[in-house]
């Protein structure tokens, strides 16, 4: 198994913002002024949990990988386990 890339590297982007939260708030271009993203202070440039402003949906959870530039979002309401949105990609916009 290979060692995967530093973040910063698969990441410039997002590391010259210093955080995916804050990459994702000027890739969003205002769109997420009412929701609360942060990314937790182990892995700053590869997850990120945006707070959902409606009670019954948990927070959306963008994690990027780190053996290539990609990302998955995954987003879900708590009551039954459901998954609302699903999905990768290479593009953070």
């Amino acid at each position: 198994m290979s060692t995967p890339p530093d973040p910063a590297v698969l990441y410039p982007d997002v590391a010259a913002r210093g955080s995916l939260a804050a990459a994702l708030r000027a890739a969003a271009d205002g769109r997420l002024d009412a929701a609360l993203a942060a990314s937790p202070d182990s892995g700053p440039l590869l997850r990120e949990s945006v707070a959902s402003t409606l009670p019954h949906r948990e927070p959306l959870r963008i994690t990027a990988s780190t053996h290539e530039r990609r990302w998955s979002i995954r987003g879900g309401e708590p009551f039954q386990g459901s998954r609302l949105i699903d999905g990768n990609t290479d593009d953070l916009a």
